[in-house]
């Protein structure tokens, strides 16, 4: 079983903090220090992992610590570096400063390189959700990709992490990172979405099963499908056949039970209608059939 020994402080006690941080204390290193504007979460995570250190600011943060865990929300890193750079008990040349964010990049952490600490942003490609319990998020934390920006001296260090959660990487470009963020939204906030749209839309239906019982073996097709071979090979449908009356009737079923749910059909009908165009199951006359229709219903909505 992979290893570490790092000593480490954790600034952010929320789900990605406490997974993240209670995995490495099992395989092998120690938390220093846990620093959270809840004090709760922080005492409670540091419970968890044996740590005697709890603050609510981030001056208190372990002097012994080689590694600190950013895990807060994109909008709080900034100022959370500043912070850490004003702490003069920090041996900063001998430091590592991570981030977990998935759109930033390693410069956001500048204020903390200028004082000498190694910066990376180390992104786990994988989702937190709150009704999951620590246990449920580390097992669901092994084994992904990380998506790695920042400085390749310390290329090993996020390799030994990697290594350390089972996982494996991807190194990623500042400028590519908003993109490859964009990414991980497409492969799991926007499919929850669509999901949400299908329990929404099949409400009224009053079948005797839940929805998930009737559709999972549908989706779970769709899906090995497409990674069987490609999107554009895995498409079927209505708008794939030209179906133009299906997709009219599916319209104007949507405004009288879901009229919320309209704009996102037709988003994504107008996205489905391009790829059956470059499948040429639909000729470019159909496609602008389709695309009048859509512009139709926004109308009138």
């Amino acid at each position: 079983m992979p290893s570490t020994n790092f000593n480490i402080s954790v600034v952010g006690a929320g789900r990605v903090g406490s997974a993240m941080s209670s995995l490495l204390f099992e395989k092998g290193s120690t938390v220093l220090s846990i620093v959270d504007v809840n004090k709760k979460a922080a005492r409670k995570l540091a419970n968890s992992v044996n740590c005697k250190q709890v603050s609510t600011d981030v001056s208190d943060i372990h002097p012994k610590t080689q590694i600190i865990f950013i895990t807060i929300p994109d909008d709080q890193i900034a100022n959370t570096a500043q912070k850490i750079s004003s702490n003069k008990n920090l041996n900063f040349k001998k430091l590592t400063v991570i981030h977990t964010s998935g759109v930033h990049t390693s410069d956001i952490l500048s204020p903390l390189a200028k004082k000498g600490a190694s910066v990376l942003s180390f992104h786990p490609i994988q989702t937190f959700p709150a009704n999951k319990s620590i246990r449920e998020l580390q097992k669901n934390l092994e084994g992904v990709y990380f998506g790695i920006e920042g400085n390749k001296k310390i290329h090993h260090i996020s390799q030994q992490l990697v290594k350390t959660f089972r996982g494996k990487m991807v190194y990623i470009s500042k400028k590519d990172k908003p993109l490859y963020h964009l990414a991980c939204v497409f492969a799991s906030n926007y499919i929850v979405t669509a999901l949400n749209a299908l329990s929404e839309a099949t409400e009224k239906l009053k079948f005797k099963v839940g929805w998930v019982d009737v559709f999972t073996p549908l989706i779970n097709t769709s899906l090995k499908n497409v990674f069987a071979s490609s999107p554009l090979a895995a498409l079927t449908g209505p708008i794939e056949r030209g179906d133009i009356k299906t997709i009219e009737s599916h319209l104007k079923s949507l405004a009288a039970v879901a009229p919320h749910l309209i704009t996102y059909y037709i988003s994504m009908g107008i996205e489905t209608s391009r790829l059956a165009r470059q499948k040429r199951t639909i000729t470019n006359e159909h496609f602008l059939e389709l695309i009048n229709l859509f512009k139709s219903f926004l109308k009138n909505k």
